[in-house]
């Protein structure tokens, strides 16, 4: 999924705003995302975007993964470490039955709960509008 999004932004001639794999946080708390955007290099993140692989086998799994990422920007946030914008790009379980589909469709509850916005993986022009956002 990083491949897709950084062909993505790559061909909207985004790529260069971003640091690849790219810890955020302090040293109390921080994790790694696949893009992040700075204004400078001591400075708080201006964006992050996260690929959320969600095509589990246990539907418990996928809510488990996603916690998890939601977790991570809970904590962020509670350092006042997080990026100002957050974009998590969802690729959703392939046709694995009902559990599935209310699992995808709790995680999606639990992110707007958060405020944490997603975008389908396939949500091209989405993505491109957040990331051409200015500075």
């Amino acid at each position: 999924m990083c491949q897709r999004l950084e062909r993505v932004l790559d061909e909207a001639s985004l790529l260069t705003r971003y640091l690849r794999n790219e810890q955020v946080g302090s040293e109390i708390y921080h994790v790694r995302f696949p893009f992040v955007k700075r204004r400078g290099p001591d400075e708080r993140p201006r964006q992050a975007i996260k690929a959320l692989h969600l095509d589990r086998e246990e539907s418990t799994d996928i809510i488990r993964h996603a916690d998890a990422w939601t977790n991570h920007v809970k904590r962020l946030r509670q350092y006042h470490t997080a990026p100002d914008e957050v974009l998590f790009v969802l690729q959703g379980p392939s046709d694995r039955g009902a559990a599935h589909r209310m699992a995808f469709e709790q995680v999606r509850r639990d992110l707007d709960n958060e405020r944490i916005p997603h975008v389908p993986v396939d949500a091209s022009i989405d993505i491109r509008a957040f990331a051409g956002r200015p500075d």
